[in-house]
């Protein structure tokens, strides 16, 4: 792994992958590092011919921190939305988006393939919007336009994903909120190894134990402007990825986003929730998203 710098702050992101092959740059989604991208998975995108790139997002991993900020207070920037007043934050998913754009830019991979999952779907379709030009395709996965119109989140699964740990200070504790976050969140469709998730999850916090930056990433997406008034705008060919037992975002979510992004296709995986990607949903999603890359 090595550090860049793009869109003016450093950038953490390692590469898959024969350089010369068309990129696919994955974008994380809340909560996760670039490992959240398993090097199975990466390594599968390689062999059927990608230059795979993953990276962690500003305020996570080893990427650039915004300490100086403290913690974000979440409660109070709802307040000030609701009451439509500026919202206090670092930065927002304008800025994160234009991190994608830098490090395309920076790396010279343009135009890219780009694969979003949650937060990163979001970035995804932001960057698709303002920089068109970087954008050869784009995968949107269990992710949102975030139109008022569309179903809420479950409450139940939102207020675990929202939760914090018991102890924050303890790893173990910490470990113990992730995997409740996932058992909540996952399919019925695809096992997972628990021994080995929990694992995966302290192998994080030894690469980077700093958790507040992601409350900050929460933060800018609360920061940020609408932007599902222009999802009409993308022009990259675009798949809409997305499970029919994903409790934070209905299949509506997905349906309405693929309805507005012009020639965008649906597709729902049996059994998908909101998760990260375990080894036996993997092979499912490198067959999707290959298949869709090589196409376009």
């Amino acid at each position: 792994m090595t550090a860049i710098t793009a869109n003016g702050i450093n950038l953490e992101y390692e590469t898959f992958g024969n350089p010369s092959d068309p990129a696919i740059v994955l974008v994380i989604g809340f909560g996760l590092q670039l490992t959240g991208w398993p090097e199975a998975f990466c390594a599968g995108l390689a062999a059927r011919g990608f230059h795979v790139v993953r990276f962690d997002n500003r305020d996570t991993g080893l990427s650039q921190k915004f300490a100086d900020f403290g913690a974000a207070d979440l409660a109070a920037a709802m307040a000030q939305k609701m009451a439509k007043e500026p919202v206090a934050a670092p930065y927002n998913h304008v800025d994160m988006a234009d991190d994608i754009a830098g490090l395309i830019t920076a790396l010279d991979l343009g135009p890219a393939h780009v694969a979003g999952m949650s937060m990163g779907g979001i970035l995804t379709q932001r960057l698709a919007i303002s920089h068109p030009e970087l954008v050869r395709s784009a995968t949107v996965m269990m992710s949102t336009t975030n139109h008022p119109s569309m179903p809420a989140m479950d409450p139940a699964a939102q207020a675990v994903l929202f939760s914090a740990p018991d102890d924050p200070e303890d790893p173990e504790s910490v470990v113990a909120l992730g995997l409740k976050i996932y058992a909540t969140l996952r399919g019925k469709g695809f096992d997972y190894d628990v021994d080995s998730y929990a694992e995966r999850i302290r192998n994080d916090l030894k690469r980077s134990p700093d958790l507040l930056g992601y409350g900050r990433n929460l933060l800018a997406g609360i920061a940020a402007p609408a932007y599902h008034g222009h999802v009409n705008q993308i022009k990259a060919p675009t798949l809409v990825l997305h499970g029919d037992e994903d409790p934070l975002f209905p299949v509506e979510v997905a349906q309405y986003t693929a309805d507005n992004i012009p020639g965008a296709r649906l597709e729902i995986i049996n059994g998908l929730g909101h998760e990260v990607f375990s080894p036996d949903l993997a092979p499912v999603m490198i067959d999707a998203i290959a298949g869709h890359c090589a196409g376009n």
